[in-house]
């Protein structure tokens, strides 16, 4: 497989035979996607916290613990 110089100087992103650019589109990749399952997994956390407190709330101002106090 010939490359010419200007192509490869060029295009040496998209071409197989450069392996270390290859290999920096990889670890970019597996950054990003990392850097998403950080955030889902942060946004899901602050989702459930703010539902539990949101129900320990409305558990205790209302009157419903009042009903079945002993």
């Amino acid at each position: 497989m010939i490359i010419p110089t200007r192509c490869y100087t060029m295009c040496s992103h998209l071409s197989v035979m450069s392996i270390p650019n290859f290999v920096r589109i990889d670890f970019w990749l597996y950054r990003r996607l990392f850097s998403y399952v950080l955030l889902f997994t942060f946004f899901i956390i602050i989702i459930f916290v703010f539902i539990f407190l949101l129900l320990f709330y409305l558990f205790f101002h209302s009157n419903f613990y009042y009903y079945y106090y002993f």
